[in-house]
């Protein structure tokens, strides 16, 4: 597809910029300099400097032997892996599933939970609190709020039905059913919080982090997008409620793209019309967002590199509030498309409300 040089369209050339998870980020598909690069100098005095996770040469501080984590989203993809690096520190493992039975000879128990249905956050919540586990620990030590799905699809709705629908679904599934499990599971932190260690961690995305701005891809990931950056607020908002008289500590982990099966065939929450193998119906321009999207998660980072970063964050004895899963180092800043998420920060540094602007000091 030919894209256009002008003014509304330079971040077009990013296409599909913050698209993955699970997450869904920055891509620079075409691999082009926007043109204001090279003669425009950017309008502040900073560069974005992400923190980087996991970070080579780390050394545990807190050995996790013995602890009880409930991991959402773990049948597979970073979820599985989280959960298979965990066991590897002797930790019980509880994970969820909307399909548990799908998953024979699972790795670790998994519980049935279907986020945007309120009744089934409430059976998983009776049936995680009266696992052996939990009871032989009293309390739950770790949370990791992990389950999501991709939403894919423009922002003028083509079916008006499953537009609606789709975004009410992807607002349920990536913020909303997050914030009910985790509420009802705090007490049951808060009870081995008295040990002196509790932690919630939030998958979230660095496509938290961007805001658009009129780029092709993060128009057709646009639910994905604002639903990514209403959970990095709230787990924000509760980790700092939370460090005043209480042992929990929250972070968020923004993964740039890691090599899942989110993009795959009816996998995600489609917002347009597609076919039964998910693929687009009549709409090019959507089909070579999709091909682009499924191929950017297919070369992603290992979920077992991933994993690393949220075993590091729990064995931290003061964990970073934010971080991001990837590197700048290769092969994994190719990987996880990191010269793009830098691309991306520059632009939504320049759109924002709050810009940060070159020039003295002022007194």
């Amino acid at each position: 597809m030919k894209m256009k040089k002008n003014g509304h369209s330079e971040s077009r050339r990013h296409f599909l910029a913050g698209m993955a998870s699970s997450g869904i980020v920055a891509t620079g598909l075409f691999n082009e300099t926007p043109a204001h690069a090279s003669t425009t100098p950017p309008p502040f005095e900073v560069r974005p400097a992400p923190k980087f996770y996991p970070k080579p040469g780390y050394v545990p501080a807190i050995t996790l032997a013995g602890k009880v984590a409930v991991i959402t989203g773990a049948s597979r993809g970073i979820g599985l892996a989280v959960g298979l690096a965990l066991q590897a520190q002797a930790v019980q493992v509880i994970g969820t599933s909307r399909t548990p039975a799908a998953y024979p000879g699972h790795p670790f128990p998994l519980l049935s939970l279907d986020l945007v249905n309120p009744a089934s956050i409430q059976a998983f919540v009776a049936a995680v609190l009266t696992r052996p586990e939990v009871q032989g620990t009293g309390g739950i030590d770790i949370l990791v709020n992990n389950a999501g799905r991709s939403v894919v699809g423009g922002v003028v709705p083509v079916d008006a039905n499953l537009y609606f629908t789709g975004i009410q679904t992807g607002l349920a599934t990536i913020y909303g059913g997050h914030v009910a499990v985790t509420s009802s599971l705090l007490q049951a932190l808060a009870a081995r919080s008295a040990t002196g260690y509790a932690r919630i961690l939030f998958t979230t995305s660095v496509q938290a982090y961007t805001d658009g701005g009129g780029d092709l891809g993060l128009t057709y990931g646009h639910n994905y997008t604002s639903s990514k950056r209403a959970l990095l607020a709230y787990a924000n908002g509760l980790r700092i409620i939370l460090a005043s008289g209480s042992a929990i500590k929250v972070s968020t982990l923004n993964p740039l793209w890691v090599h899942t099966d989110l993009a795959s065939g009816t996998r995600p929450i489609f917002l347009q019309p597609v076919d039964a193998n998910g693929n687009a119906i009549n709409d090019q321009t959507f089909q070579s967002v999709l091909d682009a999207f499924r191929a950017r998660v297919a070369n992603g980072l290992p979920t077992s590199y991933a994993a690393q970063a949220y075993v590091q964050l729990l064995t931290a004895t003061n964990p970073e509030a934010n971080v991001v899963v990837g590197s700048d180092v290769e092969p994994y800043a190719s990987q996880g498309g990191t010269s793009s998420l830098i691309t991306v920060l520059n632009d939504e540094m320049r759109q924002s409300a709050v810009p940060w602007l070159a020039g003295p000091k002022k007194v």
